[in-house]
C-alpha cells in the first residue's frame, strides 16, 4: 500500500502493518547472533568481506520502498554491533568511511525522493524558505511560547495546516500545546530513558546480551531525537516516527516488545 509516495505498508483489508518495523527487530537479533557466534572468524577481515553481501544486501530494499529513516537507523545499529566484535577496527572504519563517500552521492543522484529531501534541507540551511512543511513546524512550535496553548488546543492540528500532524510532525503539535517548558520536560524524559537503557546494557556480563540490548536500545531512542531534530530544522525529513508517541500500531507494538525484552533480560543483573 502506497502512502505519500512511500510503499511501506501491507494492507490485508482488516488490518495494515509496516513490515520494516518487524524487520528491524529481527535483523538486529540476527546480526547480534552472527557477530557473537563468528567472533573468532571476524578477526580475519577477509571473512567479513566474504559475508558482507549476504549480511547487508537486505538493507537495500529500504531504498526501493522509500524508507531512508529505517535504513539510517539500521545502518547506525550495525556500527554499534560491530563495535563489540573482534573485527579489525581500522579496516572496518576505513571501509565504512569509503562506503559513505561513495554511497551518499550515489543515493543523492539516483534516488529522486532522497534528493528532494536533501535539497529541502539545504534550502532551509541557506535560509531559502521553500519548504512548506518545515515552515508549519516552526509556526506550530513557536506559537506554543513558554507554557503552551493547553492540551488538545493546537491550532495547527485542527486546522490541518501542518502535514502529518499525528506521525512525523507530532512533536510540533506537542510543543504548541505544552510550550517551551513542556517540550524541555519531554526531551529530558527521553534523555533519562536513554541513560537508563544504556546503563542496564552496561551492567550485562554476557557479551551477546550486551550487544543485543545496546543495539535494541539504540533503535528505541535514535528515532526520538532524529524526529525532534527534523521538527526544529536540524535534520532532513526522513519519515522517522517518534517512539511511543507517533501514530502507528506496528511501531508501537515492536517498541513495547523491545522494551519488555530489555527489562526481562537485564532483570537478573
Amino acid at each position: 500500500m502506497e502512502v505519500n509516495g512511500a510503499k511501506r505498508w501491507v494492507n490485508l483489508g482488516f488490518i495494515s502493518f509496516q513490515p520494516s518495523e518487524i524487520f528491524k527487530f529481527a535483523y538486529i537479533l540476527f546480526l547480534s547472533t552472527f557477530v557473537y557466534n563468528f567472533s573468532r572468524e571476524l578477526k580475519k577481515f577477509s571473512f567479513f568481506l566474504k559475508v558482507s553481501p549476504l549480511i547487508f544486501s537486505p538493507l537495500l530494499v529500504f531504498i526501493i520502498i522509500k524508507d531512508l529513516g529505517t535504513l539510517i537507523s539500521l545502518a547506525l545499529s550495525v556500527l554499534i554491533i560491530f563495535s563489540f566484535s573482534k573485527i579489525n577496527k581500522k579496516m572496518f572504519w576505513s571501509l565504512v568511511i569509503s562506503g559513505l563517500l561513495v554511497f551518499i552521492p550515489l543515493i543523492y543522484f539516483t534516488v529522486p525522493y532522497a534528493q528532494e529531501r536533501i535539497d529541502s534541507y539545504k534550502n532551509l540551511i541557506l535560509y531559502d524558505k521553500k519548504s512548506y512543511h518545515i515552515q508549519r513546524n516552526f509556526i506550530s512550535i513557536g506559537s506554543g511560547e513558554i507554557i503552551g496553548r493547553g492540551f488538545g488546543s493546537s491550532m495547527q492540528k485542527y486546522s490541518k495546516l501542518l502535514p502529518e500532524a499525528d506521525t512525523d510532525s507530532i512533536f510540533p503539535i506537542y510543543a504548541e500545546e505544552q510550550g517551551f517548558l513542556g517540550s524541555v520536560f519531554f526531551v529530558l524524559l527521553f534523555f533519562a530513558f536513554t541513560f537508563l537503557l544504556f546503563r542496564r546494557a552496561g551492567k550485562l556480563r554476557n557479551i551477546f546480551e550486551k550487544i543485543l540490548i545496546s543495539s535494541w536500545s539504540f533503535l528505541l531512542v535514535f528515532p526520538v531525537f532524529f524526529n525532534i531534530g527534523v521538527s526544529v530544522g536540524l535534520m532532513p525529513f526522513s519519515g522517522m516516527p517518534l517512539t511511543f508517541v507517533s501514530r502507528g500500531g506496528t511501531a508501537l507494538f515492536i517498541s513495547i516488545i523491545i522494551t519488555f525484552l530489555i527489562l526481562k533480560i537485564s532483570k537478573k543483573y
